[in-house]
């Protein structure tokens, strides 16, 4: 009898374990479709803007600001970057943050999260799903320097 329960313990425990660490990779998969989606979304939005003429750049010419680092050395990053340059309206694109330094946009310095320079005028964070835990990270700076790429994107 006691063989029994060892045994139905024993399957039980990794039913259980397995189940837990299904619900773990389920959870991770919803976050990074969710992730997936903010972007596409901005994706669409930036596209149909850029048919109509929206320009990147006169969002940060109207705001007189001159310089910017872009916080995240993915797809949003790189293209922002791509995009400011091809305007070619003055606008200074001086570093990257991303937690990993090894990562670079088209070679501009790549800094950590903890030791970003604060001489920009403004921090563009292209992490946007991930934008409010930055911001709050971000304390060496004016939040009001801090600015989501989804907000650049977005103004009217």
């Amino acid at each position: 009898m006691l063989m029994f329960f060892l045994i139905i313990f024993f399957f039980a425990g990794g039913y259980l374990f397995a189940t837990y660490r299904n619900s773990n990779k389920l959870e991770k998969m919803s976050k990074d479709c969710e992730k997936d989606r903010a972007i596409l979304q901005l994706l669409d939005r930036w596209f149909v803007q850029d048919i109509e003429g929206y320009k990147v750049s006169n969002f940060f010419a109207d705001r007189n600001i001159k310089t910017i680092a872009i916080y995240g050395a993915g797809i949003l990053g790189d293209l922002l970057y791509k995009k400011i340059e091809a305007e070619n309206t003055g606008i200074k694109v001086k570093y990257v943050i991303d937690k990993d330094v090894r990562r670079s946009i088209r070679g501009l310095k790549t800094v950590a999260p903890g030791d970003f320079l604060a001489d920009v005028d403004m921090v563009v964070v292209s992490a946007i799903t991930a934008f409010n835990e930055i911001r709050n990270t971000m304390t060496d700076i004016d939040s009001s320097q801090i600015l989501s790429l989804k907000d650049v994107i977005c103004a009217e």
